[in-house]
């Protein structure tokens, strides 16, 4: 269960959102640029403190700006995957995976690593630099560096 509560001014838009999704469900958020979909995003991954705002996800309180409580994003279990992707451009591939691995022991990380660029077809490009990937190359990159976490 993840429940969203936020106000905030960004830019000259006055965000005002409430929304809850259940376990198992979906939700896509759609809308004109400038809409706000990034910025609640960013409020649920701890990247953005709304002036006023409560997340909740699974029980647990990651968010409530009347108490002061705040998650720090490392804290979350949420993944969050940028537009440009973020990815390191001095590691490789599976070393941009295995970079959020944090409590998984050094000696583990590489293995972990290269079954999730194999999840993606991308296990032959583990030793890649970012800048010689494609744009869907990079993307699936990315994507597999927030299911490491």
């Amino acid at each position: 269960m993840l429940r969203v509560e936020a106000r905030h001014r960004v830019g000259t838009l006055d965000l005002d959102v409430a929304l809850e999704v259940a376990a198992g469900e979906c939700l896509a958020l759609a809308g004109p640029s400038g809409a706000g979909k990034t910025s609640v995003l960013r409020v649920v991954a701890g990247l953005l403190r709304p002036e006023r705002g409560r997340v909740d996800a699974n029980g647990q309180t990651w968010l409530d700006t009347g108490s002061g409580t705040d998650l720090p994003p490392e804290h979350r279990r949420a993944g969050y995957l940028f537009q440009e992707y973020a990815l390191f451009p001095h590691l490789t591939a599976w070393q941009n995976v295995a970079y959020p691995m944090r409590g998984v022991p050094r000696t583990e990380r590489r293995e972990r690593a290269l079954a999730l660029l194999d999840r993606f077809g991308l296990e032959q490009l583990a030793d890649a630099r970012p800048r010689t990937l494609s744009g869907g190359e990079r993307q699936r990159v990315a994507l597999a560096r927030v299911l490491a976490r």
